[in-house]
């Protein structure tokens, strides 16, 4: 099943172009700016599923820029997990197959921003942000609050791009 990854809204001098699920967006006048909103949708399988699968999405991020991406849990119908007490764990590393922890370039806790519905916030700090630009590897793991198992959910390519701004 492939997990759908959904950017919004994006808003341009005068104009918005919003996300469809949500209807209207609100406009901005005067300056021209682009805001992107990162979510991602991962949908798990039950605990019976021995399955090695882990929903890849590859990020692309400015350097030094903090926003937040936010990531959804869902059955593999759709429908949102609870996470109450779970734990989440975001950590990039310049390697795809790091033999340990020596070399991340950072780990960050996620922030649980709506339990019922399964939303975990991540938002770098400055340092974090600070990174030369390459392409690096994340993975998120996720540890259950009942059981303690520790999965992990989420993969791919964490590339930073160079900004302008300093």
């Amino acid at each position: 099943m492939a997990n759908p990854i959904s950017v919004f809204p994006v808003f341009v001098k005068n104009e918005v172009y919003p996300n469809p699920a949500t209807g209207p967006g609100r406009v901005v006048v005067g300056i021209d700016v682009t805001i992107e909103f990162l979510q991602i949708t991962v949908a798990i399988a039950g605990s019976d599923n021995m399955s090695c699968s882990v929903t890849e999405e590859n990020i692309c991020r400015k350097r030094g820029d903090t926003w937040p991406f936010q990531i959804t849990i869902t059955d593999t119908d759709g429908v949102a997990i609870d996470i109450t007490g779970d734990t989440f764990l975001l950590t990039v590393d310049p390697s795809p197959t790091p033999p340990d922890a020596t070399n991340n370039l950072f780990q960050l806790a996620g922030v649980i921003t709506d339990a019922p519905n399964g939303v975990v916030e991540f938002t770098l700090t400055p340092s974090q942000a600070d990174q030369t630009p390459a392409t690096y590897y994340y993975d998120v793991q996720q540890t259950e609050a009942v059981s303690g198992d520790i999965r992990t959910i989420l993969q791919g390519e964490w590339e930073v791009r160079q900004d302008i701004t300093k």
